[in-house]
């Protein structure tokens, strides 16, 4: 195996229009690729930066849209079955300008785990994460982007997301 050490951002949400209501999944995303050709699959990746860019904004009646990060939770996750997959990152809640938002978010040393059982466990979430709400641990091997919209939306929003993968060791 070469060496996979480095950065690759790759824009995995192109200028997408949301939904007028509902949840729905926008994208699954199991490596970053970066326009150099350079390839990083999810699972060895440290650190993750992610951009989401708003070009379009929402109008309507208080409009909102929810963004979620969500990891797998069973063998071979079906990208369209909700029950394989558990919320890990929730966004600002997006409402009627434009944005930008960044995370970062990166995978924590064992030493950030309590040794109570209890304080490491919870409910398995879709898309109900409090908004800018992150849940510690490593994503997996790939990772499913779900939009959730609220409100009466009359425009909906246009956006894009850019991940880039960070790899240490």
């Amino acid at each position: 195996m070469s060496d996979q050490r480095g950065v690759a951002r790759q824009k995995v949400i192109d200028a997408q229009t949301s939904a007028a209501s509902g949840t729905n999944v926008r994208a699954t995303v199991i490596e970053v690729t970066d326009p150099s050709g350079r390839v990083i699959p999810l699972s060895i990746v440290d650190e993750l930066f992610i951009y989401v860019h708003l070009t379009v904004a929402l109008v309507g009646t208080s409009p909102t849209m929810n963004l979620y990060l969500q990891r797998a939770v069973v063998p071979d996750p079906d990208p369209t079955v909700d029950a394989d997959w558990t919320d890990f990152y929730a966004f600002f809640q997006i409402t009627t300008s434009l944005s930008e938002f960044v995370a970062t978010i990166p995978v924590y040393d064992m030493g950030y785990v309590s040794n109570s059982p209890g304080a490491n466990q919870r409910n398995r979430v879709h898309a109900t994460l409090a908004a800018n709400t992150q849940i510690t641990g490593h994503w997996g091997d790939r990772i499913r982007i779900v939009e959730k919209m609220g409100g009466t939306v009359t425009t909906q929003a246009v956006y894009d997301v850019v991940f880039t993968a960070i790899v240490r060791n």
